[in-house]
């Protein structure tokens, strides 16, 4: 893997993985439409994620270590009412795992049916175009809602996750669409879409460590790639973040419907 190699799957990783574009959509046409296989194999796909995982530990560190020790708390049942009642910590631990186990359940079910549809560009295109749709009803509709991330919205969220296992439906645009809808405010979506996410990329990357092949890499290239798309990543999230905050998501519509049809008919 050279440099350049590494740099642009680091940006392509970081980028697209929070920006509600895809970053699943953009691989696929890469690898189709633009006849470039990412080189390096399966640890590359690992140290990406690895790289994009610590960029949403470092947006939100202030919560990490709070949240994860109210997390401790999941190991003792029975303390879970006392502590749904007192701790935000808790429930908000409570919530993500929660909005885990869809994700988990379809990824694992349906992951080499999946994997076919990289394939596909036409699908990939209505997928991307989908995801397009989505913002601009956002925009439509205007959502207002005023109160926290609870179990409903939780639950529209966590769906709408597993549907972006598909390649072109985001996962950040879906999710957040949903817990709008779901009437959350805007704020507590955008903060819980994000470190909903982790789990998932975690999982990813520790589901394809068996998969790494033995031999040694050029670790330099390694290290770049990680390290842009752990920097385009803490860029690429703050950006969006005050999108949601602004109420503009719809300004990624007009990219994602042109890239879909581009995908569909070029």
């Amino acid at each position: 893997m050279s440099l350049i190699d590494a740099t642009i799957l680091g940006l392509l990783q970081g980028v697209t993985e929070f920006l509600p574009v895809s970053s699943s959509g953009h691989l696929a046409l890469a690898r189709t439409v633009l006849d470039y296989d990412p080189p390096g194999g399966v640890l590359v796909e690992v140290l990406m994620h690895v790289g994009t995982a610590l960029s949403i530990i470092v947006v939100f560190s202030s919560e990490m270590v709070p949240l994860a020790a109210s997390g401790l708390k999941l190991l003792a049942p029975w303390s879970w009412r006392s502590a749904w009642e007192t701790d935000e910590g808790f429930r908000l631990a409570s919530l993500i795992v929660l909005s885990a186990i869809p994700v988990a359940v379809v990824g694992l079910t349906f992951e080499e049916r999946v994997e076919a549809l990289f394939d596909d560009t036409t699908f990939v295109g209505v997928m991307l175009m989908v995801t397009g749709c989505l913002l601009l009803l956002l925009h439509l509709l205007k959502p207002r809602g005023d109160g926290p991330v609870g179990i409903r919205a939780t639950i529209a969220m966590a769906l709408a996750q597993s549907a972006a296992i598909l390649p072109g439906i985001s996962r950040s645009g879906s999710t957040i669409t949903a817990g709008l809808l779901a009437g959350s405010s805007r704020e507590a979506v955008g903060r819980f879409a994000f470190l909903m996410s982790l789990p998932p990329i975690v999982g990813v990357a520790i589901l394809k460590i068996g998969d790494v092949d033995a031999t040694t890499p050029d670790i330099g290239p390694l290290l770049l790639g990680t390290a842009v798309a752990f920097g385009s990543g803490v860029v690429a999230l703050k950006l969006l973040l005050r999108f949601v905050a602004r109420g503009r998501m719809a300004l990624f519509a007009p990219y994602c419907l042109i890239v879909g049809l581009f995908a569909i008919f070029g």
